[in-house]
């Protein structure tokens, strides 16, 4: 994962973006006093999603967990 500044995003946005897709890793986007953001590829972010859904389900989490 690596951090970069707003400005950096702004100055290449395209480079950014086909790094973040072709290495399928995050990339934190800081501004100073503002919230940082998170872009990631939108494949790695529908797992997370199925990810978060499943393990809200108690009995799909303790499942899981003996499996």
């Amino acid at each position: 994962m690596e951090a970069i500044s707003i400005d950096d995003l702004r100055r290449d946005p395209e480079a950014v973006l086909d790094r973040v897709v072709n290495d399928c890793d995050e990339t934190i986007i800081v501004q100073t006093g503002k919230p940082a953001v998170v872009i990631m590829p939108l494949d790695e972010y529908s797992r997370w999603k199925e990810t978060h859904y499943l393990l809200r389900d108690p009995n799909i989490r303790d499942h899981t967990r003996n499996a």
